[in-house]
């Protein structure tokens, strides 16, 4: 499914290496905690102690509605409750819902790692009407109902939020994703002050998790100073 709207959420589940998190790792539409494992071991090793949580609607978490307002508010809340963090490393929808956390939620992180960010919240919904067959007619009514449900899907544009952020980040994407076009990626990373961008292939949307290039970098991006 693409990275799109999502209609399920609620509280979300956490599950906690050490307690008193400074790296949280969250994962994309469609996935679970499990999907950002291949991290947890070189954060652990690198002296980062790590919160990697389930996403309202997915995985153990309950809940009908998974929006990006919905996740971000989840990924705020959970970052609150470990308390600030030192690094981020979140994948797909996961990185736009991270991002809306720190810019417009509050959440504290000192720095992100986006691994196959999205750009524009509409064209998921879009690409979901039309994985769908919907006619004109019928991707309007659905895009109306998304935003009756809070889903905010023409604000949710993260190389237009990502004008004023103040957080160092490194973004990751493969040229082959057909789930999130490179462009997409491109798009976000080069709106956001200051921001790296590392282009692999042959990497799709989902094996780039397990890439040990991909997971070195973001673990050394994020960890702790000294």
């Amino acid at each position: 499914m693409p990275a799109g709207p999502g209609l399920r959420g609620d509280k979300p589940r956490r599950n906690r290496c050490q307690i008193g998190s400074r790296a949280t790792l969250v994962h994309g539409w469609d996935g679970s905690h499990a999907d950002m494992a291949g991290f947890v071991a070189p954060l652990l090793a690198a002296g980062s102690r790590v919160v990697a949580f389930d996403l309202p609607g997915h995985g153990r978490s309950g809940g009908e509605i998974a929006s990006i307002p919905v996740l971000a508010r989840a990924v705020a809340a959970v970052i609150a409750a470990v308390g600030p963090v030192e690094g981020l490393i979140a994948h797909s929808i996961g990185c736009a819902a991270s991002a809306v956390a720190v810019l417009e939620e509050g959440a504290r992180v000192a720095r992100l790692a986006f691994v196959a960010a999205p750009a524009r919240y509409l064209d998921g919904a879009r690409a979901l009407a039309a994985q769908m067959g919907y006619d004109e007619a019928a991707r309007t009514s659905f895009e109306v109902e998304l935003d009756r449900l809070g889903a905010r899907l023409h604000e949710m544009n993260l190389p237009r939020q990502a004008r004023t952020a103040t957080v160092p980040a490194l973004f990751f994407h493969s040229a082959d994703d057909r789930v999130v076009p490179i462009a997409a990626g491109r798009a976000s990373a080069g709106a956001w002050p200051d921001a790296a961008m590392v282009e692999l292939d042959g990497l799709g949307h989902a094996r780039i998790l397990a890439d040990a290039r991909v997971i070195a970098r973001a673990v050394d991006f994020v960890r702790p100073a000294g």
